[in-house]
C-alpha cells in the first residue's frame, strides 16, 4: 500500500498553488483504495482459515426433559443414577433439500450431526428456584482434530439431581463460518450491527470514521476519536 502522507505537500505550497487541491484529492482516492484492499485481505484470510461451501440449512431442534428414579409412570432408570434426577435433552438434525444434500453435503460427509452447527450452548437456571450453577457446553475445536470428545453428536444431555419443576433459559450459539461475534452494545449504537464477522465489523467501523470525518488531517491513517468512539475504545484518543 502507498503511504500517501509521505508525499504530503507543505502548507505554504498549497496556499499559493491552486492545483494543489487535485493532489489532495488523489491522496484521498488512494486512501480509499487502501481501505478496500485491507477489507479484501481480511476476507481472503477468513476464507483460507475456514474454507466451507455456503449452504442454507434449517436445523430442527427437539428439546425435552426426562425423569430418572422419580415417582411417576414416565420415570426411566439407569445403572449409573441411584437417586431421583432429571435430564434435559437437546437433539437436532439438519433439514436439507435433496439437491443440496446430494450435490454439496454428500461431498463433505454423508450425515451432518447437530453439534456440527453449534458452537456453544448455555443453560441458565432461575436463582429463585434452585442454586444450580449455570451450565455451558462448548465445541472443543482442538479435540475436534482427532482428540477425545471432539466428534460431533446428534445432541447433548444434562443430568442433575432433584425432582421439582424448574424454569430455565437455553441459549444456543450457531457455529457460523466464518465465525461471527456479538457486537458490544456501545459499538452497536455506532455501526448499527448486533452480530457480524470480524471483517464486517472493521468495514462498518471505517465507514463510521469516514462518515463522521474522524481521519486526522495531517495523517490520514490516524483516527481522531470522538466522544462516542472513545467510550467504545476505553478512552483512547487516537489509533492508527
Amino acid at each position: 500500500m502507498v503511504d500517501c502522507d509521505a508525499f504530503k505537500l507543505p502548507a505554504e505550497v498549497t496556499d499559493y498553488v491552486g492545483e494543489a487541491k487535485y493532489y489532495d484529492q488523489l491522496r484521498d482516492l488512494e486512501t480509499q483504495v487502501d481501505d478496500v484492499s485491507r477489507a479484501k485481505k481480511l476476507d481472503m484470510e477468513e476464507m483460507v482459515i475456514q474454507p466451507s461451501p455456503k449452504v442454507k440449512t434449517m436445523l430442527l431442534l427437539h428439546i425435552y426433559n426426562v425423569h430418572y428414579n422419580q415417582a411417576n409412570s414416565f420415570s426411566l432408570s439407569r445403572e449409573d443414577i441411584k437417586v431421583p434426577a432429571w435430564g434435559l435433552r437437546i437433539q437436532g438434525r439438519a433439514i436439507l433439500g435433496k439437491a443440496l444434500e446430494s450435490e454439496v453435503l454428500s461431498t463433505i460427509q454423508p450425515y451432518v450431526k447437530m453439534t456440527h452447527f453449534v458452537r456453544r450452548i448455555e443453560v441458565a437456571f432461575s436463582r429463585d428456584q434452585v442454586d444450580y450453577p449455570d451450565i455451558e457446553w462448548c465445541k472443543d475445536t482442538s479435540s475436534a482434530q482427532g482428540g477425545k470428545g471432539g466428534e460431533d453428536r446428534d445432541g447433548i444431555e444434562i443430568i442433575r439431581e432433584g425432582g421439582r419443576e424448574l424454569d430455565l433459559v437455553i441459549s444456543i450459539h450457531v457455529n457460523y463460518s466464518p465465525r461471527q461475534f456479538k457486537v458490544k452494545s456501545e459499538l452497536q449504537a455506532l455501526i448499527g450491527i448486533r452480530q457480524c464477522t470480524r471483517t464486517q465489523a472493521i468495514s462498518a467501523l471505517w465507514e463510521y470514521v469516514k462518515t463522521n470525518r474522524l481521519q486526522n488531517q495531517q495523517d490520514r491513517q490516524v483516527v481522531d476519536c470522538n466522544r462516542e468512539l472513545r467510550a467504545v475504545l476505553f478512552g483512547i484518543n487516537h489509533f492508527p
